[in-house]
């Protein structure tokens, strides 16, 4: 009898063993993944399946050796348990490259609640020489170019729509025979050149939701709305920088998952809100028979019992208002209440936004030295709240404004390389839309006007014949609208250059004699920072000639920090 059993369990034990030990992490992302790289949530898949045939298979070995008198060679189990272990660290606890996280391929949802990956798509153009089809985007893997480009949908030249023309811009659309909808995830194409600024989700039921900014390294960009029941979602470009814009992947998501439950729709985490009125809101998913009459208790603060402030509603849209909040970091909670005030226990009847601030708010226009090229101190990259990254000056400020001052700020980085003063008339309005709430917009342009050149139009005026198309012209009409939407315009000084660019300083000047003009002209009370005078007195900050480095990025910083009220 202990024979036949040791036949069986034997194999048994081999089998689950190595299926337990070999196929690893390593194993499926060197045989699956286009460069051996697999996200974490696959990789959790991986691992518990390894856990239970490993499990299994220690078993069978242990029934074996016990079996077998005690001769099978339990101690040949040693090398085996110290490669799984090994395994297991080398391909998910110690990933070898975190700052490339983003650019690792993970499929982003369960298939079963994903809506996209169901529905049939159409799109304004595709690449299929390269793969980057419309159906990459609802494959349910985010990843693309300059990682697998195959996963993703680019279009053929297109950006975003321009008003008044027969450009249109690129677009995707979901179709199904119908859906109950309340949330869409926008992932960006990873590449940090092709960047959707502005966008429009439009909907079968004929209304539509405009859409901010998408993060520009394909992380997902959130947008919830109360539930509608639809044939087709619409994503829409209105504006993008780049060449070929696109999506890497577009999630949609419906039907309540879990019943009560709350989420809040705003703000989000790391907001900041300039008002001492703080506006929130959340989506609810309750059964109308069983949790009828039930509502939604928020607090700010931890609510009364604890110093803040909390308020109930019971009536959709679920949503209300905090007054008088001082300038901090604040947060908030939302809770199911049933019809007599009492907090539902739930798996998932509260929500809480952890880092809301009331304080300033900053936007930083400009070049590819606003944006941060050449910024080589990776420790620079996010601001100390989390609020503000990129790799330019701005989370440093943020950090120097914060601490001085013992309030939130933030300094949004809007810096787009390659651009001249002309590209910022443009791009303004779509700037100014997606920061409503914006007070102070820091201006620094002129670097690449001074390559066609661009004529400064120093001592001229509107009227003045040559005036339209020079720097000054394009600058003033910059300031006009900024001031137009209720916002102070701040302005620096173009950088000094050196090497192959040095022949651009002497036209550096000029604009630098523009911006004195106009700092005049508009009653701008802020002094501009003179990175022109700091960078030619610290030329070794500047290792291409053009881009401040780390340490260049630090004193822009501080430069204006120094201007600053």
């Amino acid at each position: 009898m202990k024979t036949r059993v040791l036949w069986a369990s034997v194999p048994t034990a081999i089998f689950l063993l190595v299926a337990g030990f070999i196929i690893t992490p390593s194993f499926v992302a060197r045989h699956l993944s286009p460069d051996g790289v697999l996200g974490r949530d696959t990789i959790g898949r991986i691992l518990s399946f390894q856990s239970v045939a490993a499990s299994l298979g220690f078993l069978f070995a242990i029934g074996s050796a016990w079996l077998y008198k005690g001769s099978f060679p339990k101690v040949a189990l040693a090398p085996l348990i110290i490669v799984y272990f090994l395994e297991i660290y080398a391909a998910y606890i110690e990933p070898k490259n975190p700052a490339d996280a983003f650019l690792q391929f993970f499929w982003v949802k369960d298939f079963s609640t994903n809506l996209a990956v169901n529905a049939s798509v159409t799109v304004s153009s595709e690449r299929p020489a390269t793969g980057q089809l419309g159906t990459k985007a609802i494959d349910g893997i985010v990843d693309g170019w300059p990682h697998d480009y195959t996963k993703e949908w680019a279009t053929v030249g297109e950006l975003g729509e321009v008003p008044n023309s027969l450009i249109k811009g690129a677009w995707i659309k979901l179709n199904w025979s119908y859906v109950t909808v309340s949330q869409v995830i926008l992932h960006d194409r990873p590449n940090l050149d092709d960047h959707v600024l502005t966008g429009t989700l439009l909907f079968s039921d004929g209304s539509s939701l405009p859409v901010g900014a998408l993060p520009n390294n394909g992380t997902g960009l959130s947008v919830l709305f109360p539930y509608k029941t639809v044939t087709w979602v619409k994503f829409r470009v209105d504006s993008a920088v780049g060449a070929n814009i696109g999506l890497a992947e577009i999630e949609v998501f419906g039907q309540c998952a879990i019943t009560p439950s709350v989420k809040i729709v705003q703000p989000a985490n790391f907001d900041l809100r300039p008002s001492t009125t703080l506006s929130v809101s959340a989506q609810t998913c309750l059964d109308s028979s069983l949790h009828s009459g039930w509502g939604v208790r928020f607090t700010l603060d931890g609510g009364a019992a604890n110093g803040g402030a909390e308020f109930d509603d019971y009536v959709a849209p679920i949503q209300g208002t905090f007054t008088n909040v001082g300038q901090s970091e604040h947060v908030i909670g939302a809770f199911i209440i049933d019809g007599s005030g009492n907090i539902v226990l739930g798996s998932a009847t509260q929500d809480q936004i952890i880092r809301v601030g009331v304080g300033n708010y900053y936007v930083a226009m400009g070049d590819s030295i606003t944006r941060g090229a050449g910024n080589d101190v990776p420790s620079d990259g996010i601001s100390q709240d989390g609020r503000n990254a990129g790799g330019g000056y701005e989370s440093i400020l943020n950090d120097l404004l914060t601490n001085a001052k013992g309030y939130p700020h933030t300094v949004i980085n809007e810096g787009v390389g390659g651009i001249r003063s002309i590209e910022g008339v443009s791009l303004i309005p779509s700037l100014l839309s997606r920061h409503p709430d914006a007070q102070y917009v820091l201006i620094e342009l002129g670097t690449n006007d001074a390559i066609t050149p661009v004529p400064s139009g120093l001592g001229l005026h509107p009227g003045d014949s040559g005036y339209p198309g020079t720097f000054k012209d394009n600058m003033q009409r910059i300031i006009t609208s900024i001031k137009n939407a209720g916002k102070l315009p701040y302005l620096a000084k173009v950088p000094y250059s050196t090497g192959q660019y040095t022949a651009r300083n002497l036209l550096y000047q000029a604009y630098n004699q523009v911006i004195e003009e106009l700092v005049i002209e508009n009653r701008i009370s802020v002094v501009p920072p003179d990175f022109y005078s700091y960078f030619q007195s610290h030329q070794n900050q500047l290792p291409d000639g053009l881009h401040p480095n780390g340490i260049g990025n630090q004193a822009m910083a501080n430069l204006w920090f120094q201007a600053l009220p």
